[in-house]
């Protein structure tokens, strides 16, 4: 059976297809068409038949402008010619009506010709539309600020953008088809041509930082982020590059570094602690102090909260405050008070709200310092500065009672010398002046107002000779101990007042062991640094000696101990002591240019040190003789500056009798007055502080310059001047003579006559 097959009709087939077809003989003459050509090409009714010559159809569409401008019989013969030839020809028409045709004129393998027309309309508006798109895709990608470009497998730049050019200084139009070596150092080039082919043999985005020479002649890092194109079935058929210039984001990272680095020091050698929240309260970072003190790592502490490491009690406080900062945006202190090891330490917490760029608050920073110390010496300074407002109301004080006294007692003298119905009866008021005159003293001691005989002492000598004494004061239950260091310094201080002080401290130490105990008196070389002085300044910094008395008695409480160097203080039973042994004591170490301090706690007994000023030359220690007599004057001229009227009156009839004229004056104006007169003067008696004003020194110096070589002498304690530290003044020329008020007949005549007599480097009441 032969081949089965069905016969098609050629037109047919042509009018089933879109295009306009008309196929021309080897004579190019029409020998088929469709109707689609008629439609398209316009062509008018009985122009296209069978045996048409192709110049007819040429020719119309000449003369309706078809192949453009020109002579349709020029055009005719250009197009006839280049059918000869066996040329192809193709246009472009745009109808009136938008429609844009292609029409095509090919040669036939055995000669003859085939035009198509087709409707490209929807083709070319795509086409506008793709190049609309690229238009647009190209103009966002210029105003990319990383350089973009597109290569193919070869490395020849398809695509780069403006920023890509303005990078390297080319014009965009001049990279496409270039490769990398044509724009890079060798090794640079090498490094983008590996990633590239990583890229295509893996499918996958590759990045790399590497160097390149810009523009502007300077080298700086980019990061070139390498990503495979995918073209028809998936193939990659290029790599695209995207460069990012980050210079300026290494040197910001560098910045952030450095400020770490920084922010990390202080956190690990900050004296105080530091910690950073975040607003919901946990760690952010800490210094290495607060790690120590919670006893973890820092980074373990990052993400806890306060009441996961402090008591809940403590934690509440601090959270309050944090909320407080985060709520009202402004910085916030308190003090908390916190136990450890059954002390009780005063911590500063001070918060100040932390916020971002935008002024938005983040977090809190706590800064905690340990104020306890500071809080105990902002105490003890108010102390002291009690201690002093009292001293100088006590001298004021006992410096009046001193000139009563001084009325009293010598007026009782003058009665009991006179009569001798009545020296029975002036002898209590004697021994009451007395009495009154040692109270005086204890108060003139704590007002450092008394007047102090500094000399050199060696301590040990000196404690050897009070011992013996307070074995018989203290009695058999009381267990005493001496010691003192090798190569011990000589103090410089009154010797007399430091034995009334052991004994004062030995007499406290005895009431507080009522059951028997051991007291210990030891003396040592005391170095003070400037790290080591209070704020009030004291002690001052320098070389000491320093006493201490030590009992394992019954102590005190850190309150009452506040307390013990005030005046009338005390803790014992109504007539059983005065209150003014410590404050003697405290008295004494000021004026003396030392301090004293006290430690003590409830059970564990008591240790006062007195620290004394350190001299550096041989002991000295003399104890100035008493007199028996009563040596008389021999009309010496002396002039009496005293402003209390009684005790002037009085002190004027003593100096009468005992053989000197007396020219006397209520103030120093009135002293220099006389001076500057003329009158005889051998000897100015003065009030150390005269009512009508002037110091005892502005009176020495008035008096030597009126009268060079006069000498003085002065009742009661020390001026204002002299007042801080005699024992610093101790070895100047100016360092005045003194007799302690209230004085006796005898001691105030043998006081004058050793002045006079130039005898006299310091006196005794």
């Amino acid at each position: 059976m032969g081949p089965r097959y069905r016969t098609i009709s050629l037109p047919d087939v042509l009018d089933s297809l879109d295009q306009g077809i008309g196929v021309f003989d080897p004579d190019l003459r029409l020998a088929a068409w469709n109707d689609r050509l008629i439609a398209l090409m316009e062509l008018p009714d009985g122009l296209a038949e069978v045996g048409r010559p192709i110049g007819d159809l040429i020719r119309f569409g000449a003369e309706r402008g078809d192949y453009g401008a020109g002579e349709p019989e020029a055009l005719l013969a250009f197009q006839l010619g280049a059918i000869r030839r066996g040329d192809t020809f193709r246009h472009e028409r745009l109808l009136p009506d938008g429609t844009r045709l292609e029409v095509v004129r090919k040669p036939l393998p055995g000669g003859g010709a085939c035009v198509t027309c087709t409707d490209i309309t929807a083709v070319r508006a795509r086409e506008h539309e793709l190049e609309e798109r690229s238009g647009q895709f190209e103009f966002v990608l210029d105003q990319a600020p990383s350089g973009i470009c597109l290569k193919d497998l070869e490395g020849r730049y398809l695509y780069v953008n403006r920023a890509f050019a303005d990078l390297y200084g080319y014009a965009a139009q001049r990279l496409l088809g270039r490769t990398a070596q044509d724009l890079f150092p060798a090794p640079v080039a090498e490094i983008h041509t590996r990633l590239e082919s990583k890229v295509v043999e893996s499918g996958e985005a590759q990045e790399q930082i590497v160097d390149a020479v810009f523009a502007d002649g300077i080298v700086r890092p980019i990061l070139a982020h390498k990503f495979p194109i995918y073209g028809e079935g998936g193939r990659i058929v290029g790599v695209g590059t995207i460069f990012t210039d980050i210079s300026g984001t290494k040197r910001a990272d560098e910045r952030i570094r450095a400020r770490d680095a920084w922010l990390g020091a202080i956190l690990d050698n900050a004296p105080i602690e530091i910690i950073l929240k975040d607003k919901e309260g946990r760690i952010q970072a800490v210094s290495r102090n607060v790690a120590e003190e919670i006893g973890r790592p820092p980074d373990a502490l990052i993400g806890l909260r306060t009441r996961d490491y402090l008591p809940p009690e403590i934690a509440t406080i601090y959270e309050e405050a944090d909320r407080r900062v985060i709520e009202t945006g402004e910085p916030y202190q308190q003090e908390v008070e916190e136990s450890a090891d059954g002390k009780v330490r005063t911590f500063l917490n001070a918060k100040f709200p932390l916020r971002d760029e935008n002024g938005e608050i983040i977090g809190v920073c706590s800064i905690v310092s340990d104020v306890t110390d500071q809080k105990e010496a902002e105490e003890r300074f108010r102390q002291a500065q009690k201690m002093e407002a009292v001293g100088q109301l006590t001298g004021g004080v006992a410096h009046d009672f001193n000139n009563l006294l001084a009325v009293i007692q010598g007026n009782a003298e003058l009665i009991s010398e006179r009569s001798s119905d009545l020296a029975d009866a002036a002898r209590p008021i004697l021994r009451a002046a007395e009495r009154g005159a040692e109270l005086t003293q204890r108060l003139l001691a704590f007002s450092r107002r008394q007047p102090l005989r500094p000399r050199p002492v060696d301590l040990r000598s000196l404690v050897a000779g009070v011992e013996e004494m307070l074995v018989r004061t203290l009695g058999e239950t009381i267990e005493i101990e001496s010691r003192a260091t090798g190569g011990l310094w000589m103090a410089l201080a009154d010797p007399g007042q430091i034995e009334n002080a052991i004994i004062n401290l030995a007499i406290n130490a005895r009431d507080a062991m009522p059951n028997g105990g051991r007291l210990c008196i030891a003396s040592e070389n005391r170095r003070i640094g400037a790290d080591e002085v209070g704020p009030d300044g004291l002690p001052a910094p320098g070389d000491y000696v320093m006493l201490s008395v030590i009992d394992d008695g019954l102590g005190m409480s850190a309150d009452v101990a506040s307390h013990v160097f005030e005046p009338f203080f005390t803790t014992k039973e109504v007539g059983k002591g005065s209150g003014l042994g410590l404050s003697m004591v405290y008295g004494f170490a000021q004026q003396s240019g030392g301090h004293v301090e006290i430690e003590s706690a409830p059970g564990k007994g008591t240790t006062v040190r007195l620290l004394l000023p350190r001299f550096g030359a041989a002991a000295i220690h003399r104890v100035d003789g008493l007199y028996e007599d009563i040596p008389l004057g021999s009309g010496e001229n002396i002039l009496l500056i005293e402003s209390d009227s009684d005790l002037r009156a009085f002190t004027r009839r003593m100096l009468e009798g005992l053989g000197y004229r007396v020219f006397a004056v209520g103030e120093a104006e009135a002293a220099t007055e006389a001076l500057e007169a003329g009158t005889p003067v051998d000897l100015i008696l003065a009030d150390a502080i005269p009512g009508g004003g002037g110091a005892g020194t502005d009176i020495a110096a008035a008096a030597r310059m009126a009268r060079p070589g006069l000498p003085v002498l002065y009742m009661s304690g020390p001026g204002p001047a002299d007042a801080v530290a005699p024992a610093r003044h101790a070895e100047r020329e100016s360092f005045p003579h003194r007799i302690d008020k209230p004085f006796r007949r005898p001691a105030l005549a043998r006081a004058l006559r050793r002045v006079l007599d130039g005898e006299a480097d310091a006196l005794l009441r």
